[in-house]
């Protein structure tokens, strides 16, 4: 596949495009953020884990953008942004991996502490629970990953659990309620590793009212997911956002008091591939097992 152009001086012909030759490429979008406001809140789920292989051509640029995650806010979790990879010359139509679900939010102030489900994304983000209602917010849909988990508010004094987002291979968890000692939000779903060994786009784990112990803490998924947040009589765990550059959902906050946001997601990622000494232009360039990696961490050009 080989086109030609006229050199500077008028004269002769050059060729404007290079080789096809293959790679393998992993696109991640942005992880979800975790609900906010009262807490026992939805962790966020995870991007979706892209796996591609394509031909492209030497000489030509292809764009990347990296997904930024979902930011936390008060109220129903954002959504994490699409990283895709385009080709001006129309050689390869777009790739999209899009973004995680938001966690569902206890918005006590303006629903009248009337929880709510996770959003629908990549992967879905989790539910939400508040003490004092029957009806618990269900885990959004997974689009092109897994569902999130769902609330739950147990009985007799329970304390509700949030449910943790979905991830790139595993469902987020239900939040598990229970006593101040026994309930724990729930944990985000599992990422899925890349051929470089790397696992991505974990779901972010439910937040909980309260708790004793470290091992009520809902964990997020592996990939990025980041852990829910506790609050007990002695301290308050602050839940963890999504690790950058993994696509992993963030954790969803404890109850603590009104108006606090939930964690953000993380960031997209893109890797591409091929067999072989450097060719191409673009990225993080490094070299393993007879490969060659681009690494981008932010958006830029690959140049074939």
């Amino acid at each position: 596949m080989t086109g030609f152009g006229y050199n500077v001086n008028g004269f002769g012909s050059f060729p404007s495009r290079g080789v096809p030759y293959a790679i393998d490429m992993l696109l991640v979008g942005g992880g979800g953020a975790g609900g906010g406001d009262l807490g026992m809140c939805g962790g966020g789920g995870a991007g979706q884990f892209s796996d591609t292989d394509q031909i492209v051509v030497g000489k030509v640029e292809y764009t990347i953008t990296i997904a930024a995650g979902g930011t936390g806010t008060i109220g129903q979790g954002n959504n994490g942004a699409v990283t895709s990879f385009a080709d001006g010359s129309g050689t390869i139509s777009t790739i999209n991996s899009i973004g995680g679900g938001g966690g569902g939010d206890a918005d006590y102030q303006n629903s009248g502490s009337q929880p709510a489900d996770g959003s629908d994304g990549a992967s879905g983000g989790g539910g939400s629970g508040q003490q004092g209602h029957t009806t618990f917010g269900s885990g959004g849909t997974g689009n092109a990953g897994n569902d999130g988990g769902s609330a739950n508010a147990g009985g007799g004094g329970s304390n509700p659990a949030g449910g943790g987002g979905g991830g790139a291979s595993v469902a987020g968890e239900n939040g598990q309620a229970g006593t101040s000692n026994s309930s724990r939000g729930g944990n985000g779903g599992n990422g899925t590793a890349w051929v470089d060994g790397t696992t991505y786009a974990g779901g972010g784990a439910g937040g909980i009212g309260s708790g004793s112990g470290s091992a009520n803490i809902g964990n997020g998924g592996s990939g990025g997911g980041g852990n829910g947040g506790r609050r007990n009589q002695n301290a308050t765990n602050a839940p963890n956002a999504g690790a950058a550059n993994s696509g992993g959902g963030g954790g969803g906050p404890p109850w603590q008091s009104f108006n606090q946001s939930g964690s953000n997601g993380g960031s997209g990622i893109c890797i591409i591939r091929y067999l072989g000494d450097q060719v191409a232009t673009g990225g993080t360039v490094t070299a393993a097992g007879g490969y060659t990696y681009h690494t981008f961490t932010s958006s830029g050009t690959f140049t074939a």
